[in-house]
């Protein structure tokens, strides 16, 4: 174990860089801007932010696309929560696919968001929209370089080495005509 040593340093006297001898450069003035504390501000964004929507609301939109996916997250979004009633953007064909996922969809917010009884959400209410989301389209965490895409073997050619392998010649005729209606 390490011997612990006792300094005493004095914080009370203050010593320009000049008497503080050759090891010290200087470095610049002083800051006379007090530094402001990170959860201040952000507690002082968020309260605007919370005037208008609720924190069950805001969660769900920041959280969106690990609630539905990332293909359906980008032509869906949610608008509006009232009560146990959550309003949900689509375009297209989503809404379509998102009705089908309601059940689901309705089970994973409730385990999620931690809502039971009177609170928990027991309906999504879907509203076809025009228009473009506000959102960009979301792009692939890493694309693959071409030289990779290239080397791996398509469906069609997995599909004739497995014909290889068929010892009957009129069964090995019906698929590769079947391949190549495809």
């Amino acid at each position: 174990m390490a011997k612990q040593v006792k300094t005493k340093k004095n914080f009370n006297s203050f010593r320009s860089y000049d008497e503080r001898g050759e090891g010290f450069k200087y470095i610049g003035p002083r800051r006379k801007e007090k530094l402001l504390d990170v959860g201040f501000v952000a507690s002082e964004i968020s309260r605007e932010a919370l005037k208008k929507k609720s924190p069950l609301f805001i969660r769900l939109a920041m959280e969106w696309e690990n609630f539905v996916g990332v293909a359906l997250a980008q032509t869906t979004q949610p608008a509006k929560l009232n009560q146990t009633t959550l309003t949900v953007k689509c375009q297209g064909p989503a809404a379509m696919e998102l009705q089908y996922m309601i059940p689901q969809l309705l089970k994973r917010l409730n385990e999620t968001c931690g809502l039971c009884g009177d609170q928990a959400l027991t309906r999504i209410k879907i509203l076809q929209d025009t228009q473009q989301s506000p959102y960009p389209p979301l792009k692939p965490a890493c694309s693959l370089p071409s030289k990779i895409l290239s080397v791996r073997p398509t469906v069609k050619e997995k599909c004739e080495l497995e014909l290889d392998k068929i010892e009957s010649e009129a069964l090995k005729a019906i698929f590769q005509k079947l391949l190549l209606k495809k």
